[in-house]
């Protein structure tokens, strides 16, 4: 029997052990004085080129108290140009990242106006992509880098964004989009509206070459958006490949879906979908009325059906700290368990923005999908209605619970410690049939043995005895580690087949003798049985006949995949004899079929020191569309290649763009090929911060691991530890250990005050002396 104990501790102790000297929390505050009320946020939001922000603000506030002298914002590295309450111009100071606005003398009104003038460079709160396409951050505590604001769950209040922008980008932000002016051959207006309150901590914009993929507007019959004042989808990319009509079925559907579900209608003005190519680590994708997918994590339909479910939990009924982040989580699983299909483990992220990540929520499902909690979760399909209209909209675990007790009697009040699920995967059973032929009995005993686990229960096999004229089935059994029958055949057998018709998971390895596996190859009719007689023939190397036997298959065979498997074949009869090349190099070229070009490429590693195969070679990595025959290139290329020769093609060709993708195998092979000095250098080359994320980590992990000099790693750790992707900095964090203490002191001290990702900042304590 399972049990669960209180686990909010584990989330909150985090947060707790910050100490002061470094500045921030990383973590909402629990229950923060609320000594107004923000109604409305007029902004007047400037956005350069150059990534600076200039902002003109107006809010509309009601005080709840008139027992107050000042009013206090959040405010990160913002520059403050002048704030006036009531259009009356007031002091301020900022102090530890709070805008304090003093009123001069105790307030006597009930609402008011506050007005801010700034400027910001956010460098936590907004990200960039290789595209051009800037967007800003959903992490805690990032609104306040581009905006002064009350930053924090509980606030909330309607919009109207008015954004300057580059005329030739595009915007998006929370809202509706209304009136967009040109003011210049360079500067654009676009307004964006909502008169639905937007929650603080969700308020977000994107700008860059976002292309139109679709909207519900009069292209969607989903009753839902039928009328002109119902919320509508509007889908962008950052490319036109990105852009699938079916994306946007799936969105308006989704959409559909959990508002009956819910009996709730969508709490947001319309819905803003995004789809980017690399979320930079983000793990909250979205906000109030927009909605981030990132191709990089894949299945782009699961991404938006969740990011859409969670506009209702997760964005109108909120957490208010992400250290309890429970309740809203819980609410996600269960409607996702109910409404879609999502199947699969995700990687875990590190602390302590993981909560919003795939791996969290399918720890949730699982939680929720087991037995033991049938109770709990039967009691919060129920009153889910109830939370959504509890008046409350900011919800911790323990408020879900009251909710619960107060309709159930149910004391749900300790939160469940998550496990990881123990999943049993059913591995398939293979056996090797080894079949023994004896052709002056007319017999063949087939001996079965286990090749890993056995099997304990008695398996039906099916034999299929082919001969010229007609077939016979034997029904055979085994059972055990290892099984031996004989069954009587006919004189004129041309092959044997096995089948386990009963057991879907038994994989029989078929081992038959050299005639069986050519009248397999040539006459039956199933591919897959023929592209696995091409490959067992290969054991019978030896034969005389073989390589005969195969030249001539090649002519008359006109399936690709068992014609690369003939090619294959082949490759181990003739085992790199000269002049024997000439038969893969006729067919590594690209007017080729897939599986036959890439049969060829595999099959010229083993002739080495060829120069027409080296050049042939390097002509398919540059020329190749196709990615996994370039890696076949690559990697046949090292086999026929000296180290010289390897690393001068390997220099020659990294800088192409369609071999940029390949830098981090081929920085490897050159390691291999004893050229790790020439692999440290070009790692350092791909280090720069305009080569994509995930060969910039290849480059940093392999300098990590072969790059021990303390003067190179004094010259570059410091701009990785500032860089703007949050995993180079996270990575870059090992490079202390290569550097002299004295350094390393000066630069985490240094380090600990300018970091504002919390997964960042922990790394760097673990050195702190």
């Amino acid at each position: 029997m399972k049990t669960y104990k209180a686990f909010f501790m584990a989330f909150l102790l985090p947060g707790m052990l910050q100490t002061a000297a470094f500045g921030q929390e990383w973590d909402y505050e629990k229950y923060p004085p609320q000594d107004i009320e923000f109604q409305h946020l007029d902004a007047e939001i400037r956005i350069h080129p150059d990534g600076i922000i200039d902002g003109d603000l107006l809010y509309n506030i009601r005080f709840n108290t008139n027992h107050i002298d000042s009013l206090v914002l959040d405010a990160t590295r913002v520059d403050i140009r002048g704030i006036s309450v009531n259009e009356q111009s007031r002091d301020y100071k900022i102090e530890k990242d709070r805008l304090i606005i003093y009123l001069n003398e105790q307030n006597s009104v009930s609402s008011g106006t506050i007005r801010i003038r700034y400027r910001a460079e956010p460098g936590f709160a907004t990200h960039k992509s290789l595209n051009g396409t800037t967007w800003t951050s959903l992490l805690p505590k990032s609104v306040r880098h581009w905006l002064p604001v009350a930053d924090h769950p509980r606030t909330k209040f309607t919009t109207e964004l008015i954004f300057t922008h580059p005329s030739d980008k595009s915007i998006v932000a929370n809202g509706r989009r209304s009136e967009s002016e040109i003011l210049s051959v360079d500067e654009e207006v676009t307004t964006f509206r909502s008169n639905r309150p937007i929650p603080a901590n969700s308020l977000t914009w994107a700008l860059g070459d976002l292309y139109r993929a679709g909207s519900t507007v009069n292209s969607i019959s989903t009753p839902a958006f039928q009328r002109r004042s119902d919320s509508q989808i509007y889908m962008y990319s950052e490319t036109e490949s990105a852009a699938d009509d079916r994306l946007l079925q799936v969105a308006s559907e989704t959409f559909q879906r959990v508002q009956d579900q819910l009996d709730y209608r969508y709490p947001y003005r319309d819905l803003h979908i995004i789809i980017l190519e690399d979320d930079k680590w983000e793990t909250k994708p979205y906000g109030s009325g927009v909605l981030y997918v990132y191709s990089n994590r894949g299945n782009l339909e699961e991404q938006i059906q969740t990011g859409i479910l969670s506009q209702w939990t997760g964005v109108y009924v909120r957490e208010e700290q992400w250290a309890d982040a429970g309740a809203v989580n819980v609410l996600r699983a269960l409607l996702a368990e109910d409404l879609f299909d999502i199947e699969g483990e995700f990687e875990k992220q590190p602390d302590p923005y993981h909560v919003f990540t795939d791996h969290e929520l399918w720890l949730w499902r699982h939680f929720i999908a087991d037995r033991e909690n049938l109770a709990f979760k039967e009691h919060l399909t129920e009153n889910i209605r109830a939370v959504l209209t509890g008046g409350t909209d900011v919800l911790g675990w323990r408020e879900l619970a009251t909710i619960l007790y107060d309709e159930t009697g149910r004391p749900y009040f300790e939160e469940p410690i998550l496990q990881q699920p123990e999943i049993e995967e059913e591995e398939p059973v293979e056996y090797i049939a080894e079949m023994q032929w004896d052709e002056d009995e007319n017999t063949i005993r087939l001996d079965f043995q286990a090749a890993g686990e056995s099997i304990d229960e008695l398996v039906t096999i099916r034999a299929e005895e082919v001969s010229i004229s007609e077939s016979e089935n034997h029904e055979l059994t085994i059972t055990g580690r290892s099984e031996s029958v004989v069954l009587n055949v006919s004189q004129g057998i041309g092959n044997l087949k096995l089948y386990a018709s009963d057991r879907e998971d038994l994989i029989l390895t078929e081992r038959k003798p050299f005639l069986f596996w050519i009248h397999q190859l040539r006459n039956d009719p199933d591919v897959d049985r023929r592209k696995e007689a091409a490959a067992g023939i290969a054991q019978f190397t030896g034969n005389p006949d073989l390589q005969l036997a195969l030249t001539d298959l090649l002519r008359i065979e006109t399936n690709p995949g068992v014609y690369a498997e003939i090619l294959r074949s082949l490759t181990a009869v003739t085992a790199g004899a000269s002049g024997t090349e000439q038969i893969f190099l006729e067919r590594a070229s690209g007017d080729q079929p897939h599986e036959v070009q890439m049969a060829a490429v595999e099959s010229l590693a083993y002739y080495p020191d060829d120069n027409r195969v080296i050049q042939n070679l390097r002509s398919i990595i540059s020329e190749t569309d196709n990615r996994e025959i370039r890696r076949a290139a690559i990697r046949s290329l090292f086999e026929v290649t000296d180290s010289e020769a390897f690393r001068n093609i390997t220099e020659a060709v990294v800088t192409e763009e369609p071999v940029l993708h390949e830098v981090p195998l081929m920085l490897n092979l050159l390691v291999e090929k004893e050229e790790t000095d020439t692999a440290l250098r070009l790692s350092d080359t791909f280090l720069d911060r305009g080569f994509p994320p995930e060969i910039r980590k290849e480059a940093l992990a392999l300098s990590l691991q072969y790059d021990n000099s303390e003067s190179g790693w004094e010259d570059k750790i410091s701009g990785l530890l500032t860089d703007p992707d949050p995993r180079i900095r996270y990575m870059a964090v090992n490079g202390l250990e290569k550097i002299s203490p004295e350094m390393r002191s000066e630069l985490v001290t240094l380090r600990l005050v300018e970091e504002y990702d919390e997964r960042v900042v922990r790394r760097l304590r673990e050195y702190q002396e």
